[in-house]
């Protein structure tokens, strides 16, 4: 999936193609030649030797930072950011700041959606509106359609654009207590309070409480815990759960009036499809993002296909809405797993289209 690209290096510590080798770890350590007394010839040169190799490392990475800055007027504003960003951490638990007419509020110690967000003033965007551009041009329905449902809003990533794209009412459904935090302020910060509702809570085939784990170092990879999955000290938290067939009739929203469901729930997708049958007889489309490890803890690759055949007819994959938009071209969704399989990425999202009559 795009959030995971080269934009998520950090410049400041591995370079871009991966970490301090062993061999760059053992020359990296001091060698004091002053100690030895007198020195003899091979400990000198053993310490030059030293000394150039952790300078030359360094200067690979002022080389790497170099070439971000000399990226042109945008390469060396995001070069800017990406300093700011590493100079804040430590320094503050978030950071509010204004790009392309949006207004955010991040969490400065999340490496991939707050990074994104900071570097570049968006996330997702081109698949966003990639796939706004094909339901305006291809689905009939869509302009008679009220709302938009984004499970896992996280911070208000895709709700705040999915608002300001398609002036449509939004419904963000986000469980993680700080990510909601996030997200009711983004909301307020864009004056969206009257188009935007949120509501804490996550979403299953099952109501009633579940655990969750965090990661405190990236606010999307909050994920449903099953019994037996290991976690950290201090990372499991207790949400509601509900159906999204709940959540409508509690909300007085006919699933008719939803143009749109998007889905992010680091691979709870198969729950989340079993939860809105309602939405998907009524020919609402899910976008959905799949991440091959989560689903293998939660019932695996096979159990979400299942529901797909079941419930879709159709889909098209994110970067076919990004290249190619209104013109991208639609498959059957019994080729989902075929089609998963040709992904680069450990992440890939796909847009689901039901049977209509």
């Amino acid at each position: 999936m795009s959030q995971h690209d080269a934009s998520h290096t950090d410049v400041f510590g591995s370079e871009p193609n991966g970490r301090d080798s062993p061999a760059d770890a053992v020359q990296a350590r001091p060698s004091n030649v002053l100690e030895q007394t007198p020195p003899s010839k091979n400990r000198v040169l053993s310490g030059v030797k030293t000394t150039f190799d952790v300078t030359r490392k360094n200067a690979r990475r002022a080389r790497y930072v170099s070439g971000r800055l000399m990226q042109g007027t945008e390469g060396r504003r995001r070069a800017r950011r990406l300093f700011a960003l590493h100079l804040l951490r430590g320094e503050a638990d978030s950071v509010a700041f204004h790009r392309d007419g949006v207004s955010w509020t991040i969490p400065v110690g999340d490496r991939i959606i707050s990074k994104v967000l900071f570097e570049t003033g968006g996330f997702q965007l081109d698949e966003l509106q990639g796939l706004v551009g094909w339901l305006e041009a291809n689905d009939s329905r869509w302009s008679d359609k009220d709302w938009i449902l984004d499970v896992g809003a996280n911070i208000g990533t895709s709700s705040i654009p999915l608002a300001l794209e398609t002036g449509r009412r939004v419904l963000a459904l986000e469980p993680d207590p700080s990510n909601f935090g996030y997200l009711q302020t983004n909301v307020a910060a864009n004056d969206l309070e009257n188009q935007v509702m949120c509501l804490q809570v996550a979403i299953s085939n099952r109501a009633g409480k579940v655990k969750m784990v965090v990661d405190p170092i990236s606010s999307g990879s909050t994920e449903m815990w099953e019994v037996g999955m290991p976690y950290p000290a201090n990372a499991l938290i207790d949400v509601d759960a509900k159906t999204l067939d709940d959540i409508l009739r509690a909300q007085g929203i006919s699933p008719n009036q939803v143009g749109l469901v998007w889905s992010d729930t680091q691979g709870f997708e198969r729950q989340v499809i079993e939860s809105g049958r309602s939405l998907w007889s009524a020919g609402t489309p899910l976008y959905v993002e799949v991440w091959p490890p989560g689903l293998s803890r939660h019932g695996g690759m096979d159990q979400l296909t299942q529901a797909m055949i079941e419930n879709f007819d159709t889909m098209i994959g994110s970067q076919e809405l990004a290249n190619r938009r209104a013109r991208a071209v639609s498959r059957p969704v019994r080729e989902f797993e075929a089609h998963i399989r040709t992904q680069p990425a450990t992440f890939s999202d796909v847009l689901l289209i039901p049977r209509r009559g």
